[in-house]
């Protein structure tokens, strides 16, 4: 999640009520624009992800509300670990976070990698190997698999 989806997050409630009101007011409101951080520029609703932005869906994601608990109980957390670089994040976004959680830490770019070729190969081969067998042969040479 980047860390204006992660806000948006953070003002569900206040994005859902706009829309409603836009929606009342308009008819069409995905075009109308939003004003949810002070100082940052105004958005379009159809800017936001889908899927915060209707309150009362007939089908909604159940990760909304999950996500919108989970980010209401985070300015408890002593520290939150984002998995980008504050450097790549407007300002103002950063400030944001920073002022409504006790400790942000951007961590970088962190991927998850498979285990190299073979790596995992080694305690398989014991499986087909005699007890014992590694063992006793270690002096003579490697089993290669």
């Amino acid at each position: 999640m980047i860390d204006s989806d992660f806000v948006a997050y953070f003002q569900i409630d206040l994005i859902q009520e706009l829309f409603a009101n836009a929606k009342e007011d308009y008819g069409h409101p995905e075009d109308q624009i939003a004003d949810i951080l002070p100082g940052l520029s105004p958005i379009p609703f159809k800017d936001l992800p889908h899927e915060i932005i209707l309150k009362n869906q007939s089908n909604p994601d159940p990760v909304v509300p999950l996500l919108s608990s989970r980010v209401k109980k985070l300015p408890q957390a002593s520290a939150v670990l984002l998995n980008s670089y504050e450097e790549l994040n407007p300002t103002l976004l950063t400030n944001y976070l920073k002022s409504n959680l006790q400790n942000v830490l951007y961590v970088g770019s962190l991927t998850q990698s498979p285990p190299a070729f073979g790596a995992d190969a080694t305690d398989r081969l014991k499986d087909y190997l005699p007890d014992g067998f590694a063992e006793r042969t270690r002096k003579h040479g490697k089993v290669v698999p």
